[in-house]
């Protein structure tokens, strides 16, 4: 059985960008943005809505309910070597189902199902070792990570407890079924993704990176990489933090005495326009600050 390693690097094209596809409110978008430059990834049953390059599955019931429309939709199936049965990790791996499922020995047939390995069960051949703490979501975003894709969006990857209009059928039986509160605990994880591998996620309705505009001077620098730390261990999507001392533009001093700046940086942040092209959003911090929270809230 091949790996989805191995089927990622046999493409040809991994430069293109992902976009994963969670239930999420967001999913409702879907229908408002042009997907040609993407290959897609559905998580679990996301699969019935859309075509997708790759179908992400965690759990074994999810093939059972979704069968036709990964057959039909999916060019590939990505599963774990040792697929979730009942919100955990079961006991058969992929060969094992592959002889008493004949859904998923089809796909191996016409070699159309992938394996990766994932913590903590047992692996299979040498490929990588993929996190799973969760969410499937994570799941599929460490996978893409790990094989080297720079640039990956999400659409459904949301916070809080409830599914986009699209999937509001399954409230009822697959809504928070692992017994988590909310969504949110994918976060602090898509945000370690983010810090160890460098990988540029956002989700796709969210304007990306976010600029994060710091007061300082060169001797504040230190400061400025310990925010920075703080920011980035906690943000759910791609960061960018620029220090105003070093844009290049000059700040006129006031003629009148008493409207001087108290520091050699109070003046900087009238600036962040002219250093943001007068476009989009951007936060201002002091060196001095530090963050504990996604800033993406």
């Amino acid at each position: 059985m091949q790996s989805f390693f191995d089927w990622y690097k046999g493409r040809g094209s991994c430069e293109r960008p992902w976009l994963v596809l969670g239930k999420g409110p967001s999913f409702d978008k879907l229908g408002q943005y042009d997907l040609s430059g993407f290959d897609l990834m559905s998580l679990n049953h996301v699969i019935d809505q859309t075509q997708v390059t790759a179908a992400h599955v965690l759990d074994i019931e999810v093939v059972a309910a979704c069968e036709a429309a990964i057959y039909k939709n999916g060019q590939v199936l990505v599963m774990p070597w040792v697929p979730h049965l009942n919100n955990r990790a079961g006991n058969l791996d992929l060969s094992e189902w592959v002889e008493v499922n004949p859904f998923l020995a089809r796909m191996h047939a016409e070699g159309r199902l992938l394996y990766y390995n994932h913590l903590p069960t047992r692996r299979f051949g040498n490929s990588p070792l993929i996190e799973v703490q969760y969410f499937s979501s994570e799941a599929a975003i460490n996978l893409l990570a790990a094989c080297g894709v720079h640039c990956i969006r999400t659409l459904g990857v949301d916070g809080g407890a409830s599914y986009g209009k699209s999937f509001s059928h399954l409230s009822s039986t697959t809504l928070l079924s692992n017994g988590r509160k909310t969504f949110n605990r994918q976060f602090s994880q898509i945000a370690k993704t983010i810090m160890l591998t460098g990988v540029d996620l956002a989700p796709l309705d969210v304007p990306s990176p976010i600029k994060v505009y710091v007061a300082a001077t060169e001797i504040q620098m230190l400061a400025v990489k310990v925010l920075e730390y703080s920011i980035r261990k906690h943000a759910s999507m791609s960061v960018e933090i620029l220090p105003m001392h070093l844009g290049g533009i000059h700040i006129p001093q006031p003629k009148d005495e008493k409207n001087w700046p108290r520091t050699p940086f109070s003046f900087q942040r009238f600036i962040i326009p002219e250093l943001a092209g007068f476009k989009g959003r951007a936060i201002y911090l002091d060196s001095d600050m530090q963050v504990f929270k996604d800033i993406k809230e």
